[in-house]
Protein backbone atom coordinates (compact mmCIF):
# COMPACT_ATOMS: atom_id res chain seq x y z
CA UNK A 1 0.00 0.00 0.00
CA UNK A 2 2.89 2.86 0.61
CA UNK A 3 4.13 1.92 -2.72
CA UNK A 4 1.31 2.74 -4.41
CA UNK A 5 0.75 6.02 -1.90
CA UNK A 6 3.87 6.95 -2.85
CA UNK A 7 3.73 7.00 -6.27
CA UNK A 8 0.52 8.88 -5.66
CA UNK A 9 2.61 11.66 -4.23
CA UNK A 10 4.90 12.31 -6.39
CA UNK A 11 2.22 12.67 -9.15
CA UNK A 12 0.33 14.89 -7.42
CA UNK A 13 3.59 17.22 -6.73
CA UNK A 14 4.55 16.76 -10.37
CA UNK A 15 1.36 18.19 -11.19
CA UNK A 16 1.45 21.21 -8.85
CA UNK A 17 5.32 21.97 -9.98
CA UNK A 18 3.73 22.07 -13.68
CA UNK A 19 0.75 24.02 -13.28
CA UNK A 20 2.94 26.87 -10.86
CA UNK A 21 5.12 26.74 -13.66
CA UNK A 22 2.17 27.22 -16.00
CA UNK A 23 0.76 30.09 -13.65
CA UNK A 24 4.09 31.79 -13.99
CA UNK A 25 4.30 31.38 -17.55
CA UNK A 26 0.87 33.02 -17.89
CA UNK A 27 1.59 35.45 -15.31
CA UNK A 28 4.70 36.78 -16.92
CA UNK A 29 2.90 37.00 -20.36
CA UNK A 30 -0.47 38.83 -19.25
CA UNK A 31 2.55 41.41 -17.55
CA UNK A 32 4.48 42.01 -21.08
CA UNK A 33 0.67 42.25 -22.97
CA UNK A 34 -0.07 45.11 -20.34
CA UNK A 35 2.65 46.85 -20.86
CA UNK A 36 2.27 46.43 -24.70
CA UNK A 37 -1.14 47.84 -24.75
CA UNK A 38 -0.38 50.65 -22.37
CA UNK A 39 2.41 51.91 -25.37
CA UNK A 40 -0.34 51.43 -27.94
CA UNK A 41 -2.95 53.43 -25.76
CA UNK A 42 -1.06 55.99 -24.41
CA UNK A 43 -3.28 58.97 -23.92
CA UNK A 44 -0.80 61.29 -23.34
CA UNK A 45 1.13 61.31 -26.12
CA UNK A 46 -0.32 60.22 -29.54
CA UNK A 47 3.38 60.96 -31.13
CA UNK A 48 4.26 57.70 -29.22
CA UNK A 49 1.38 54.99 -29.99
CA UNK A 50 2.05 56.16 -33.56
CA UNK A 51 5.67 55.34 -33.37
CA UNK A 52 5.27 51.86 -31.59
CA UNK A 53 2.67 51.10 -34.15
CA UNK A 54 5.36 51.74 -36.81
CA UNK A 55 7.95 50.00 -34.84
CA UNK A 56 5.69 46.90 -34.57
CA UNK A 57 4.61 47.09 -38.38
CA UNK A 58 8.86 46.92 -39.23
CA UNK A 59 10.11 44.56 -36.53
CA UNK A 60 7.26 42.38 -38.40
CA UNK A 61 7.50 42.72 -42.04
CA UNK A 62 11.71 43.36 -42.27
CA UNK A 63 12.45 39.45 -41.41
CA UNK A 64 9.91 38.49 -44.33
CA UNK A 65 11.09 41.09 -46.87
CA UNK A 66 14.73 40.10 -45.75
CA UNK A 67 14.27 36.43 -46.63
CA UNK A 68 11.78 37.21 -49.81
CA UNK A 69 15.12 38.96 -51.09
CA UNK A 70 17.34 36.02 -50.05
CA UNK A 71 15.07 33.33 -52.09
CA UNK A 72 14.50 35.62 -54.88
CA UNK A 73 18.23 36.54 -55.55
CA UNK A 74 19.53 32.95 -54.77
CA UNK A 75 17.37 31.39 -57.47
CA UNK A 76 19.14 32.59 -61.12
CA UNK A 77 22.77 32.09 -58.45
CA UNK A 78 21.37 28.56 -58.26
CA UNK A 79 19.91 27.87 -61.81
CA UNK A 80 23.30 29.15 -63.43
CA UNK A 81 25.34 27.16 -60.61
CA UNK A 82 23.58 24.12 -61.68
CA UNK A 83 25.24 21.20 -64.20
CA UNK A 84 24.11 18.75 -66.26
CA UNK A 85 27.66 16.92 -65.69
CA UNK A 86 28.76 14.51 -63.31
CA UNK A 87 30.85 15.30 -60.94
CA UNK A 88 34.80 14.47 -62.37
CA UNK A 89 35.69 12.27 -59.38
CA UNK A 90 32.23 10.49 -60.32
CA UNK A 91 32.73 10.61 -64.34
CA UNK A 92 36.33 9.19 -63.27
CA UNK A 93 35.13 6.27 -61.49
CA UNK A 94 32.49 5.19 -63.40
CA UNK A 95 34.26 5.30 -66.69
CA UNK A 96 37.28 2.83 -65.52
CA UNK A 97 37.51 -0.56 -66.43
CA UNK A 98 36.38 -3.32 -64.49
CA UNK A 99 40.40 -5.36 -63.40
CA UNK A 100 38.54 -8.55 -61.86
CA UNK A 101 36.41 -10.87 -63.78
CA UNK A 102 34.26 -10.60 -60.34
CA UNK A 103 33.68 -7.17 -60.94
CA UNK A 104 32.24 -7.18 -64.73
CA UNK A 105 28.88 -8.39 -63.16
CA UNK A 106 27.11 -7.84 -66.70
CA UNK A 107 28.89 -9.23 -68.80
CA UNK A 108 28.91 -12.55 -66.46
CA UNK A 109 24.97 -11.88 -66.50
CA UNK A 110 25.07 -11.47 -70.72
CA UNK A 111 27.40 -14.85 -70.87
CA UNK A 112 25.01 -16.65 -68.83
CA UNK A 113 22.07 -15.91 -70.75
CA UNK A 114 24.05 -16.29 -74.42
CA UNK A 115 25.92 -19.52 -74.15
CA UNK A 116 24.84 -22.73 -75.81
CA UNK A 117 23.98 -25.53 -73.73
CA UNK A 118 25.92 -28.59 -72.69
CA UNK A 119 26.31 -31.21 -75.51
CA UNK A 120 25.64 -34.91 -74.10
CA UNK A 121 29.08 -35.55 -74.92
CA UNK A 122 29.89 -32.70 -72.21
CA UNK A 123 26.81 -34.26 -69.61
CA UNK A 124 28.73 -37.84 -70.23
CA UNK A 125 32.15 -36.30 -68.97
Amino acid sequence: MTTEDDVLRMRQERLMEMSEKLLNLMDYAESQVERFKVILTSRDDPVASFCAVVVCLVVCLVPLQIWFYVLLLSWPISQFLRSDLPSKINNFFKRLPPTNEELDLPSKINNYFTRLPPTNEELMS
